[in-house]
């Protein structure tokens, strides 16, 4: 019987090793695929990690939770804002949300605790299936260049547009993430992978991958510059950024801030006017709220009670607002979600949740901060800073594919950046 479980053990984390060795291909063909694979990938490494018994029993959970205090009180306040969300299916967000945590932690767990000799063959060929995925996303990037005729060409081509410009804002977290792995001498390559990304992203007129690009960099050029302070300077923007979201764009609306200073490329290619009204209104909405919120995942078609006011407020300054409205008999509702992560969290969860999720994220930072050694820190704060560009003002946060997305990028931090001290609390 102790062998058969020993082979059960063996078995489920070289499949959930091998699962993860997609990560390449997936990038660069299918991000959407993220999502599958990681719930594989978990459900084999929770099966090893059951079938190790030692695991559990040198490990209590109270050791394993600790420093995650307040990520925890987060995760349940979104489970009570389950309760008074206007979304129907708010719960399967918040379970689905739960289960990648869980697949996330037991993959890292997992790997950690795997073989010494099978895992540095595992780590070598996950650098190579990352570096095989960023070369392709380059390659397939720019495709509006050598076939500016895709639209003619295919049935449906959005899906594919939506892949590219996914795979281009994956890009500068891949890319942060192997120059943390990758031996001092070698990052070269990753600098120069950085600056071919912000070529094909010119031509490719991604504008989240551009903001994922830059913040990205930003982060990166912080950490060596102002290393003891980096982790201060980057909460204290977060906490402006989404304490501050509501009142900074009400005020921008009102101003006319994007139409007065924007750049025009802005306007014409990413309908700012139309963001800048969706944003207000967003805003507006969640000052009803302050404290609580409208509860989790009701941003996602989410229909204000003066919603023909708004629409007509947006329509007489000229403002493309029909990109975001959704019209269903007598219904006028907001198409989707909010696109904006900081306005999402205050619409949601209120102040009282933002500031748990604020909380949450300084013990994040904080082990960020304390777990990598100087010489990959920071990398990893322009693969957080990449990370968080991609998401800002683009996807929803409960989306599972994006989660899915972030969640193996903090597998690959975990387990492939050095930080051994990192690898040491996790396990």
């Amino acid at each position: 019987m102790p062998n058969f479980v020993s082979r059960v053990s063996s078995i489920s984390t070289l499949t959930a090793l091998t699962l993860l060795l997609l990560i390449g291909p997936l990038h660069a063909f299918a991000v959407k695929g993220f999502a599958p694979i990681l719930a594989l990938a978990g459900l084999f490494s929770l099966i090893a990690l059951i079938s190790n018994r030692q695991t559990f029993v040198s490990h209590p959970i109270g050791q394993q939770v600790k420093g995650y205090g307040y990520a925890l009180a987060f995760m349940a306040y979104a489970f009570l804002a389950v309760f008074w969300s206007s979304y129907e299916a708010a719960l399967g967000s918040f379970l689905t949300a739960t289960g990648i945590i869980v697949f996330t932690i037991a993959a890292i767990k997992t790997i950690n605790q795997s073989d010494s000799h099978k895992r540095r063959l595992w780590e070598q060929l996950l650098i190579a299936s990352m570096i095989a995925g960023c070369v392709l996303v380059m390659i397939i990037g720019p495709y509006n260049i050598y076939w500016p005729n895709i639209a003619a060409d295919l049935n449906y081509p959005f899906e594919l547009i939506r892949q590219v410009n996914r795979s281009l804002i994956i890009l500068p977290i891949i890319l942060m993430l192997l120059g943390a792995a990758l031996p001092r001498n070698y990052r070269w390559l990753v600098v120069l992978g950085l600056a071919c990304g912000f070529v094909v992203t010119y031509f490719s007129n991604s504008q989240s991958a551009l903001l994922a690009l830059c913040i990205g960099s930003g982060g990166l050029i912080l950490g060596y510059i102002a290393a003891q302070f980096t982790r201060l300077i980057i909460w204290i923007c977060l906490a402006v950024a989404l304490l501050g979201a509501p009142l900074i764009h009400i005020a921008s609306y009102e101003n006319k801030w994007v139409k007065n200073y924007a750049p025009k490329v802005f306007i014409q290619k990413g309908a700012a006017e139309a963001r800048e009204w969706l944003f207000y209104v967003y805003a507006k909405e969640s000052l009803k709220e302050p404290i609580m919120g409208h509860g989790l995942r009701s941003g996602r078609s989410f229909e204000p009670a003066d919603m023909r006011n708004y629409i007509a407020e947006g329509e007489a300054r000229g403002g493309r607002v029909g990109n975001f409205v959704r019209i269903y008999k007598d219904r006028r509702n907001i198409n989707l979600h909010p696109h904006n992560i900081f306005l999402q969290i205050i619409f949601e969860f209120g102040y009282l949740g933002a500031i748990l999720s604020l909380l949450a994220m300084w013990q994040m930072l904080k082990r960020l901060d304390e777990g990598f050694n100087p010489q990959s820190k920071p990398w990893m704060w322009g693969a957080f800073g990449a990370g968080l560009g991609g998401i800002m003002f683009s996807h929803s946060i409960w989306q599972s594919w994006s989660l899915s997305i972030w969640a193996t990028c903090i597998i690959i931090a975990c387990t492939l950046c050095q930080g051994n001290r990192l690898k040491n609390e996790v396990r």
